[in-house]
């Protein structure tokens, strides 16, 4: 089933973009093939493996959707489609590097953030949304959501304190489908311990 899927649809009738920020929660995979009908444009990391590569992309792009490499060509062709008005897609809980972050609040501690959405979003002014796809009793539920109104904030750390924020609301619907094992607060704070050593 689907849920807030009106939200979407308004949004692309707008004409103004749209950027679904869906997290390392549930079945993204699942999500990403259910709405690749909609064009969706999203980046991905490519596998090394030249044959692997070819078989994420060929069935993560079956149904419609476009996967861009995370480097500078798949950006500009990223906010292209953002202005031509195409749905764009982001990970938006994936841990940028110092230079592409500030330190925001995620589930109460410090997690380097990325601010690029924040970027996108004050230049672009797209509409944003959350979205997730979710295992329920009977299969899965996706759902779309609004952010935290701050997420359109012009400061940068109120808005990615709201993305977190956000994310932190997905989350809770079902803590269990968190993808935990990925390393959220791998780069912390200078003089900070690692939580992941030891």
């Amino acid at each position: 089933s689907i849920e807030g899927q009106s939200l979407l649809d308004d949004a692309i009738e707008a004409g103004r973009g749209v950027l679904v920020l869906v997290p390392h929660l549930g079945n993204w995979e699942l999500f990403a093939l259910r709405f690749g009908e909609y064009g969706f444009v999203a980046l991905y990391d490519p596998p090394r493996d030249p044959e692997l590569d070819t078989l994420v992309r060929t069935n993560r792009e079956r149904t419609g959707a476009t996967l861009l490499p995370i480097d500078s060509r798949g950006f500009r062709s990223l906010l292209s489609a953002l202005r031509s008005g195409r749905p764009v897609s982001l990970l938006p809980d994936q841990v940028p590097e110092r230079s592409a972050g500030l330190y925001a609040p995620f589930f109460s501690q410090p997690a380097l953030t990325m601010t690029f959405v924040h970027r996108l979003v004050r230049r672009w002014r797209p509409r944003v949304l959350m979205g997730a796809c979710l295992r329920t009793h009977g299969g899965f539920e996706i759902r779309f959501s609004e952010p935290d109104p701050d997420i359109y904030a012009d400061d940068a750390y109120t808005s990615v304190t709201a993305m977190n924020r956000s994310i932190e609301a997905l989350v809770r619907e079902a803590p269990a489908q968190y993808q935990w094992e990925y390393k959220r607060f791998k780069r912390p704070p200078p003089g900070t311990p690692d939580r992941y050593r030891g």
